[in-house]
């Protein structure tokens, strides 16, 4: 009786230690995507010393090079002072006021790191134009932002650090083409992930859609066991998609030629892709 006794209690503890031990685990995979998804891999290579900062006077800026801006701010008395990195971009700006609006314009414009600027109309050349900010009010709200914007520059790049210092020094760690599949309902999805020094591609294929091809290409940050990827581009059966996630986290392990990811599930488009899972090295 005694025996069977200690047999149970070393049953029972070891239980308890694996169920403690996939509790830890599953905290320390939630944390680790906890810490990537607060990366903006956008700081991880801009030098500190290289940023200015623009002021919308009377006008509405859209975006700057492709980034949409929120035009409410636009349209404040005192918009917020938007800061960016120096030399030329691509703005997309409009001047409006209660009566007229003028026809939105696509200008290149470039800016000298350290100095803050208007970007003004012109209303006799019905043209926009840039100068140096010398009201002082408006200069001292873009010396705060540039400030901050500096700040936040430094964390992100201590934040990232690790995972370029691990990527630098692993950079075949994920190379190469790997696939899976994963069914769900009556549906079976092809996976392939095809990953090159630091740009990833993400292919998803429907079975049940008749093989119709979701593709995800962009950057790619990763370090032993995460990994973070910021799409700049995708389409759905060929045709451009103009609103997609602009950032999926995965925890990953790779062994003997496998890879495995949780953490970002599902991508919505007009059939929802798996990106989870197991997947086999190709090439």
């Amino acid at each position: 009786m005694k025996r069977v006794n200690f047999i149970k209690k070393i049953v029972l503890a070891t239980i308890f230690a694996f169920v403690v031990c996939s509790s830890m685990a599953q905290i320390n995979i939630k944390e680790a995507i906890k810490f990537a998804e607060s990366i903006d891999i956008d700081f991880s290579d801009i030098p500190v010393e290289n940023v200015c900062c623009i002021v919308p006077v009377g006008i509405v800026i859209h975006s700057i090079d492709g980034k949409r801006l929120g035009v409410d701010n636009n349209r404040r008395k005192n918009p917020t002072p938007t800061v960016i990195t120096s030399g030329s971009h691509q703005l997309i700006v409009e001047w409006t006021n209660t009566q007229v609006t003028t026809s939105t314009v696509s200008k290149y414009f470039s800016f000298e790191a350290g100095k803050c600027y208007n970007i003004c109309f012109n209303f006799n050349t019905r043209d926009f134009y840039f100068e140096l900010t010398t009201d002082t009010e408006t200069l001292g709200r873009a010396q705060d932002a540039m400030k901050k914007y500096i700040a936040d520059i430094k964390e992100q790049q201590e934040k990232s650090k690790n995972y370029l210092a691990y990527q630098a020094a692993n950079p075949n760690r994920l190379e190469g083409m790997w696939k899976g599949e994963k069914k769900r309902a009556m549906n079976t999805f092809f996976i392939q992930y095809t990953f090159s020094e630091n740009k990833m591609e993400y292919e998803g294929i429907s079975k049940q859609a008749g093989m119709r091809p979701y593709v995800m290409e962009g950057r790619l940050l990763f370090n032993e066991n995460t990994i973070i990827f910021i799409p700049e581009k995708a389409t759905d059966k060929g045709k451009e998609v103009k609103n997609f996630k602009t950032k999926y986290i995965w925890y990953y392990t790779v062994t003997d030629n496998v890879l495995h990811l949780e953490g970002s599930g599902l991508i919505g488009s007009s059939v929802i892709w798996e990106t989870d899972g197991e997947f086999h090295k190709i090439k």
